[in-house]
């Protein structure tokens, strides 16, 4: 119990809070009367007195080097969600009920400063001479122990919460977050080149992207690098109906670190190309292999994946955050690469496919019955209506008699 009660303050981010841009020197600043040149600084605040872009935010984020602020958006309201699952909180006072998060993966966004978009989309802000950075300042405060309507929809009208939360009585009326130098956070990380760029040439992408621009805001740098740069708001054209995302390594190892196994080569050959045979347009390797071997002459899936150049595209993923305990334990872990690996692909590549699968090379999707491949099973979940599905799974044997 006492490991879980850690916890709570990363369970806390989870949690949207209400802010409002307050300045330094305005005379409801009174926590701190050092003399100092005009600021920006954050203040928590109601639902309904807090910036538009402040309403359900968690993080401030710092651009580097402009030293320009966004507050960030969460991709899903895990609260919400929670409460639709008939869950009584996400974060229960003694913290039972952490695993409702163990295996969720914290996705937000840091909106990007509109003068910086068309630089950011073009790739050259992460060159050798140039490179730009982000700082992400959670703002802390202490986990809501219950699902509080407040913070559920509609929020516009607090008269139709029957469960609400005051947060001028849990934070104060002048509850002044410190400044962001005297804050914890994370610093300096690098913003890397966007999906388009970075994966140009893996035939992930249409050729010709017949894009949507909802804001009419597209920028240019230069006469000589305006045809490089994509319409900020952009709904993709899709290039595929089934795509696949994997995280795998050419080695690795059974729960509890019992075996070691180098076949992954082999399988990974085996399953692609079966799974092209049935249907699939294009599979995402996220290689784990780099975990296991940093060596410059180490093994990894590269090699099968250059087998199928314009159908696979492959990802170095040396991420080491995975616990893979034994199964007769209680805690039997989880393996937090693999999921941050699923939830980068489906924000990477999921826009450019109709059906997004993830799967593991020991799980073949198997079209049975009159389906001769598994874009039928699609086209009828799709007159159904059916965004999400989960596939029967079964021990199967190979049949021999059909073996050459």
């Amino acid at each position: 119990m006492t490991s879980k009660r850690r916890l709570l303050s990363q369970c806390a981010l989870f949690q949207t809070v209400p802010v409002k841009r307050i300045n330094s020197s305005s005379p409801s600043d009174t926590a701190d009367a050092r003399p100092r040149d005009t600021e920006m600084r954050y203040q928590l605040t109601s639902y309904q007195d807090a910036d538009p872009d402040g309403k359900e935010t968690r993080f401030i984020c710092r651009f580097k080097p402009s030293m320009e602020e966004t507050l960030s958006v969460h991709n899903i309201d895990y609260d919400y969600a929670t409460w639709r699952k008939g869950y009584a909180s996400s974060c229960s006072v003694d913290a039972d009920d952490i695993q409702l998060f163990w295996m969720t993966q914290l996705l937000f966004r840091c909106p990007v400063p509109t003068h910086l978009q068309a630089l950011f989309q073009s790739g050259h802000h992460s060159t050798p001479t140039q490179q730009h950075f982000v700082d992400i300042i959670p703002i802390r405060t202490p986990p809501r122990h219950r699902v509080f309507d407040y913070y559920n929809p509609p929020r516009n009208d607090p008269s139709k919460n029957q469960n609400p939360f005051n947060p001028l009585e849990q934070y104060g009326p002048h509850h002044i977050l410190p400044r962001i130098e005297d804050s914890g956070r994370w610093e300096n990380i690098p913003i890397c080149q966007t999906t388009r760029v970075a994966y140009a040439n893996t035939g992930a992408f249409p050729k010709e992207d017949n894009t949507n621009n909802n804001n009419n805001n597209a920028a240019v740098i230069t006469e000589n690098h305006k045809d490089e740069i994509l319409p900020v708001d952009i709904v993709p054209k899709k290039k595929h109906r089934l795509a696949a995302c994997f995280w795998a390594s050419a080695t690795y190892k059974t729960r509890g670190d019992r075996a070691t196994f180098d076949e992954g080569l082999r399988r990974m050959r085996e399953w692609l190309e079966f799974a092209f045979l049935t249907g699939f347009d294009h599979v995402y390797i996220y290689d784990n292999s780099g975990a296991f071997d940093t060596s410059p002459d180490a093994v990894s899936l590269k090699q099968v994946a250059d087998l199928f150049p314009s159908q696979v595209t492959h990802v170095p993923w040396p991420c080491t955050i995975c616990n893979n305990n034994k199964n007769n334990v209680r805690n039997k872990g989880h393996r937090s690469s693999q999921y941050a690996a699923e939830a980068s692909c489906l924000q990477r590549f999921g826009g450019y496919t109709d059906w997004m699968a993830n799967v593991d090379y020991d799980e073949y999707l198997v079209p049975l019955g009159e389906n001769n491949g598994l874009k039928p099973i699609l086209d009828k979940l799709d007159e159904q209506g059916t965004k999400i599905f989960n596939f029967k799974s079964y021990r199967a044997w190979p049949r021999r008699t059909l073996i050459a």
